[in-house]
């Protein structure tokens, strides 16, 4: 379970990959089974309820489609996947490059969403991507977005035979990354010009995710254009440029702040010194700085800056400016050790007019001086002055506590910094926004930044009263505290409620970092479902404990940690694993639907027993006896009809259409008067 922690995120959320899987295999159910048909609308009902607990806290979700993947979060999927591989490849034959689906979907949507989807390109008279915003858009809460990027205007007519560009992973990125800056927005203008992309991330005070999402398109595409060399990919050069320019340096900052610790920031601008443009790369270095606490030298910034304007400006005196910026900024960047810029004098006249005593006349219009710069003529100064403390009261009145405290963190530090944070972030503030009912969570996360372990006693009494509903941003602050908290929270562990069990879980898992007292396997057998599920979960995702966490999964009688489990299973099982999903698929005890459910990821294993197990229980063949003799030669038959045997056959059709005993099953059942036995004998998942 100790495996090192990417630099780049590189897991999706587990409720988001559930609610790819069940889309999948509801698009599956809807090729598969009629209109009307009970098990269709079970699955209908089932998606439409993962929807809902996938949301939560979000406006909508976005998944993109690569050729044979799903991206989530900017996060894309294991490409072997059987059932998302084949769900990405059929959206990919359509055209079709994203979706979204927003809150207060309902299920007539979703079965005419799923029944527009569900016809195989081949079929079709032409892809949906080409049919255009009255079919692909035409439902309130669920959208299709086709895989062109005319709108992006990424290329010129001139610049290529057909005037579109090639659909490169970077083109697919400032996709994503405009529709995530933009989500949210009412106009439903599809317009992503870098300008107004700016002005969404600008504008929009949102929580980490939202900072999430940007930084890891922006991360990534910087990533992917320093290999690219493409016209398509100069023109995203020059719109990612742009768009970093027009974002406010605060923003910036912020953005970079989320992006993770110094070291990843300084990969981040390495990138950008070789992807984007001079004054973008200049931006993108002067907020680094600012946020790694090793703030430019003003003498600096003037140098770089010049440098860039006459990169800029391309005139024939300075030939190699572009060169020279790039190269300062990366030598920069590789001994990032900046001091205190300003010189002694400076700073010593600043510390005299901080702390000058005020007149008589002046004390009498001392509130009209700007609250702000009494603020950062304290902080240059590294003094505290008399009217520090009004002006930072005034402010907090003005402003409120977060801005104020934002001011006073961007400036460097020092002894007056230190004390200011002291007496805004403090233990009694903390408790006093966790009673709130709607607490400020920028406050927060600054108080758990500046508090770190001595916040954590409170946070786990708030994470303990407030319930579930809060867990998630608990959670979040929880994690700010820092991985070196993990052996104390470990110590709290066993006490905890169910809920808080499952936060902190979380929590180890952000750090992946497991203290002795946190045992995945006795959590496995925890009396609440949820704190099992959550733990099978974490068993699955060690390839050490993957093959435990599967088999006490699949034998959970919850359909909560069962369902997890058997998603798993269709990624690769052993023969204990099999055998485990054969049991299951024959338990009464089971819904129809679920058992039909373990019979296909039973096939997707594709190990040899799976195929006899199915070849058995769709027909009356008897195991050990030659089909040729006992069986064929008789005719054979099929055994009765039901959802377990269709899925049966759909299964020995998908991956042992050639074995000589599934040719028979799938022979007699191809030649039925059922249509839906027919359809199940040429089913192949590579068509969906």
């Amino acid at each position: 379970m100790n495996t090192p922690s990417p630099a780049l995120p590189t897991t999706v959320p587990a409720e988001l990959q559930e609610l790819a899987l069940e889309l999948a295999l509801a698009l599956h159910a809807r090729a598969m089974y009629p209109p009307g048909h009970p098990l269709l609308q079970a699955a209908v009902e089932r998606l439409c309820g993962h929807i809902r607990r996938a949301l939560g806290h979000r406006g909508d979700i976005s998944l993109g489609i690569a050729h044979h993947q799903v991206v989530i979060e900017g996060v894309a999927t294991d490409d072997k996947h059987p059932l998302l591989r084949a769900f990405a490849l059929h959206l990919h034959q359509h055209q079709i490059a994203a979706l979204r689906i927003s809150v207060g979907v309902e299920p007539g949507e979703v079965d005419d969403f799923l029944a527009t989807l569900s016809t195989p390109a081949s079929r079709a008279e032409q892809p949906l991507g080409l049919l255009g915003p009255e079919v692909l858009q035409r439902w309130k809460h669920v959208a299709l977005f086709p895989a062109v990027f005319d709108k992006l205007e990424l290329i010129d007519d001139a610049d290529s035979e057909d005037g579109v560009m090639a659909q490169s992973r970077a083109a697919q990125l400032w996709l994503g990354l405009a529709r995530a800056a933009l989500s949210g927005e009412s106009d439903g203008d599809e317009d992503y010009d870098p300008a107004r992309v700016a002005r969404a991330i600008d504008s929009h005070d949102r929580e980490r995710a939202y900072d999430d999402v940007i930084v890891g398109h922006l991360m990534q595409m910087s990533t992917e254009m320093v290999a690219a060399a493409s016209p398509s990919s100069k023109i995203l050069r020059e719109r990612l440029s742009t768009m970093v320019r027009g974002l406010r340096p605060q923003t910036l900052s912020r953005l970079l702040e989320m992006g993770g610790d110094l070291a990843q920031r300084k990969r981040f601008v390495m990138f950008s010194a070789d992807a984007l443009s001079t004054g973008a790369v200049l931006d993108i270095f002067s907020a680094a700085g600012k946020t790694s606490g090793h703030p430019v030298a003003t003498a600096m910034t003037h140098l770089l800056a010049k440098l860039a304007q006459n990169a800029d400006s391309k005139k024939d005196y300075a030939p190699g400016a572009d060169l020279d910026l790039r190269r300062h900024v990366k030598s920069l960047v590789t001994d990032w050790t900046i001091k205190d810029p300003n010189p002694e004098d400076y700073r010593q006249a600043l510390s005299e007019i901080s702390s000058a005593s005020v007149g008589e006349r002046e004390d009498q219009h001392r509130e009209d001086v700007e609250p702000e710069r009494i603020l950062e003529i304290s902080l240059a100064a590294e003094a505290l002055g008399q009217d520090t403390g009004l002006a930072v009261k005034r402010l907090i009145a003005s402003e409120g506590l977060s801005p104020v405290v934002e001011r006073i963190l961007a400036a460097p530090p020092s002894m007056t910094r230190q004390a200011l944070l002291d007496g805004l972030l403090n233990l009694s503030m903390l408790r006093e926004q966790l009673r709130s009912e709607r607490p400020d969570l920028r406050s927060l996360k600054h108080a758990v930044g500046h508090l770190r372990a001595d916040a954590l006693d409170v946070l786990l009494a708030a994470l303990e009263t407030r319930g579930e509903r809060d867990a998630s941003w608990l959670t979040d602050l929880i994690a700010l505290v820092g991985e070196a908290a993990a052996p104390r929270l470990g110590l709290a562990f066993p006490q905890l409620k169910p809920a808080a069990i499952r936060a902190l879980l979380s929590v180890f898992e952000r750090w992946n970092v497991w203290p002795k007292e946190v045992n995945l396997l006795a959590l496995s057998t925890h009396v609440d479902p949820h704190v099992r599920r959550d733990a099978v979960r974490l068993l699955l995702k060690s390839e050490v404990t993957r093959e435990e966490g599967l088999l006490i999964g699949l034998r959970d009688n919850d359909e909560r940690v069962f369902r997890p489990a058997l998603f798993a299973a269709m990624r690769g099982a052993t023969a204990g694993t099999a055998r485990t999903l054969m049991h299951r698929a024959e338990d009464a005890r089971l819904p129809e639907e679920l058992r039909a459910r373990t019979v296909r990821a039973l096939a997707a294993t594709g190990r040899p027993e799976a195929m006899n197990w199915l070849v058995e229980h769709a027909s009356d063949v008897r195991p050990g006896v030659p089909v040729a003799r006992s069986w064929l030669s008789r005719g054979g038959r099929l055994r009765r009809k039901s959802a377990t045997m269709l899925a049966a056959i759909a299964g020995l059709a998908a991956h042992w259409s050639k074995a000589p005993e599934a040719a028979a099953v799938l022979k007699l059942a191809a030649k039925s008067k059922d249509q839906e036995l027919r359809h199940a004998a040429t089913m192949h998942l590579e068509s969906l």
